[in-house]
């Protein structure tokens, strides 16, 4: 019973955070009117499904995805299969208006060199989006308390062994490129603050997501379950 009301919270943080990034990016537009089709990069896109989620209400764009695997089948735009760890990727700099990191930096060993590198690749004044999972959420606190592990800190590469509030305790991990540890390091609601403002973006706000209810999701932001950072270059 505890775990699936985790479950069922769990999720309902992600897509509130998909809806608030699409207003996000909504606003931007808004208040940075283009006279052309917008160019958008979604780091981390898998196949496409999450990115057209954020992009639910944008017109007028072009969004460009890049991520390791075989097919981005779902973007409805272009895709690049690549090694997210392989910096610099192939694009000149300031690219984009808008640089979307979706779920995707707590997968990488090097945090840093991926932030520097869409800091390179957003122009002057575009969007930065950056959303991942949050290492002191309420229900990670209480994994800990109960003598386990962070539940989003995956800490075996054969078998899900880290915590038995996670949907996939004791499955088998999926085989992925690379290293199959598949949250590398996961940051809190001040660190991921910290993290995107050392790399070199500004006018930083965040906005978190998902806790035992409503109220508490209020009251106690950095204990929620998904993060979501933006700011400028």
């Amino acid at each position: 019973m505890l775990k699936d009301y985790f479950v069922k919270k769990m999720i309902g943080a992600f897509d509130d955070s998909y809806k608030f990034v699409n207003r996000v990016i909504l606003d931007y537009v808004t208040t940075n009117p283009h006279t052309r089709t917008l160019r958008i990069l979604d780091i981390g896109c898998s196949d496409g499904s999450v990115t057209k989620k954020y992009l639910q209400d944008v017109t007028n764009y072009h969004v460009t995805g890049i991520d390791a695997q075989e097919t981005g089948g779902l973007l409805g735009g272009t895709y690049l299969n690549l090694d997210l760890e392989l910096i610099p990727y192939p694009f000149d700099n300031e690219s984009f208006d808008v640089v979307i990191l979706g779920q995707t930096i707590e997968h990488m060993l090097n945090k840093d060199n991926v932030l520097e590198e869409s800091h390179r690749l957003l122009r002057t004044g575009g969007l930065f989006v950056c959303s991942t999972e949050n290492i002191a959420s309420f229900d990670n606190i209480l994994s800990l308390l109960l003598g386990q592990e962070p539940h989003v800190q995956h800490t075996g590469s054969k078998i899900h062994t880290h915590s038995f509030l996670s949907p996939h305790y004791m499955h088998k991990v999926v085989e992925s490129t690379g290293n199959r540890y598949l949250h590398k390091n996961v940051n809190s609601y001040f660190g991921l603050l910290r993290l995107c403002a050392v790399n070199g973006f500004m006018d930083l706000k965040i906005k978190s997501f998902g806790n035992i209810a409503r109220m508490f999701e209020l009251l106690f932001p950095i204990y929620n379950r998904v993060l979501v950072v933006y700011g400028k270059k």
